[in-house]
């Protein structure tokens, strides 16, 4: 049986960074998905939204990066908005 310090369930952007600080920290590490995982990432853009500085911080690749985004709008069906500006990614 395999041994790690941190075992990480899921590849969406959270799992992604919790798994590259914990190896770039030295620390054994155990990544898990459940999906097929297609040329190094998964396809789920409603979850892949990055700030770019975190693109930046974890250094990553820009061949990943799907699209760069400038601004949020997010509508919720009971009229409420939400709106944010500043540079960022949808990322897989």
């Amino acid at each position: 049986m395999n041994e790690f310090d941190i075992v990480v369930i899921g590849a969406g952007p959270g799992g992604s960074i919790a798994a590259k600080i914990a190896a770039d920290n030295g620390y054994s590490t155990c990544f898990i998905e459940k999906e097929k995982l297609d040329n190094g990432g998964r396809y789920k853009a409603c979850g892949g939204a990055m700030a770019w500085e975190l693109i930046e911080e974890i250094d990553y690749p820009e061949d990943k990066i799907g699209r760069v985004i400038e601004s949020l709008e997010l509508h919720h069906v009971d009229g409420e908005n939400f709106s944010k500006k500043g540079k960022g990614a949808v990322v897989w």
